[in-house]
C-alpha cells in the first residue's frame, strides 16, 4: 500500500501558500463590502390623481405597472392622458386582429413590443417625442362573427 504522506504534505504546503499574503504572512480574513442599494420603501397613498404617466387625466383612473408606466386597453377607449418618461402602454387583448395603429399629430411615437412569449396581448409603448397632442387611433376586425369591429382612440398630451 502506497504512503499517502507525501499527497497531504502537497496539499498543506498549497494551503499554506493560498492562505498567505503577498509577503507571505497570513493573510487576516476580510468581510465583504456591505451593500449600497437603498432599502426599498413603498410611495404614499394619495387621495386624488396626477396627471402624469402613471395616471390620466379623466377622473377613473387605469392600471399602472410596477415601474409606474400608465397601461391603457381597450376598455379604456376615449381617455386622455399625460405622457412623460417612462411613456405609456396600450395594450390590446386577443380576440381581435389589431390593425397598425394611426397617430395624428406629432407630439407622441408609437413602438411596438414584440415578445418572445405571447403574453395574451399586443402591445406598443407610447414615447413623448415635443410638446403638443396627438391622438392615436386602432382598429379591431373581431376574430370571430359575432363581434363588430372595434375602434380604439386614446389622446396624449406632451408637456
Amino acid at each position: 500500500m502506497r504512503s499517502r504522506l507525501p499527497a497531504v504534505l502537497f496539499v498543506a504546503s498549497l494551503c499554506v501558500l493560498g492562505c498567505s499574503g503577498e509577503d507571505g504572512a497570513a493573510a487576516t480574513p476580510q468581510s465583504a463590502p456591505a451593500p449600497t442599494t437603498p432599502p426599498v420603501t413603498p410611495a404614499p397613498a394619495t387621495s386624488r390623481p396626477t396627471a402624469s404617466a402613471s395616471t390620466p387625466t379623466t377622473s377613473a383612473p387605469a392600471s399602472p405597472d410596477p415601474a409606474g408606466k400608465l397601461i391603457l386597453t381597450e376598455r379604456d377607449s376615449g381617455r386622455e392622458a399625460t405622457v412623460r418618461e417612462p411613456g405609456v402602454s396600450i395594450r390590446l387583448g386577443h380576440g381581435w386582429g389589431w390593425q397598425e395603429p394611426r397617430v395624428l399629430g406629432g407630439a407622441v411615437r408609437l413602438n411596438q413590443v414584440n415578445y418572445l412569449v405571447d403574453p395574451g396581448f399586443t402591445e406598443w409603448v407610447v414615447a413623448p417625442v415635443r410638446a403638443g397632442t396627438a391622438t392615436v387611433h386602432i382598429e379591431g376586425l373581431p376574430q370571430s362573427k359575432d363581434k363588430k369591429p372595434m375602434d380604439v382612440t386614446f389622446t396624449f398630451h406632451v408637456r
